[in-house]
């Protein structure tokens, strides 16, 4: 008897006694969780007008929004914009120009 279920390129079957926690190696992503601008200020030090004005800017990702008035932004791009902000010289340790 033959299953009517496609084969998925790459898939692996896990057997029943395989242990807590583990999973199958094929194309498994874990999921980069939204995080609100509550989040991003406490994360980033900012206060409100400050990130704003950091998006307009460009120095900051935009948020995508999940209703009228509920910016979103991935946890991951916030993660990425820190860690470059604080690997920028500041404008005091850079060399002069000339």
């Amino acid at each position: 008897m033959t299953s009517d279920v496609p084969r998925i390129e790459g898939a692996q079957r896990v057997s029943a006694d395989a242990g807590a926690g583990e999973y199958p190696s094929a194309n498994f992503q874990a999921i980069d969780p939204a995080i609100n601008k509550a989040a991003v200020l406490s994360l980033m030090g900012y206060s409100a007008p400050t990130l704003w004005r950091r998006i307009r800017a460009g120095v900051f990702p935009r948020p995508f929004m999940v209703g009228p008035r509920s910016p979103r932004w991935t946890l991951s791009e916030v993660l990425a914009s820190r860690d470059k902000l604080r690997n920028e010289p500041t404008a005091a340790a850079r060399p002069p120009q000339g």
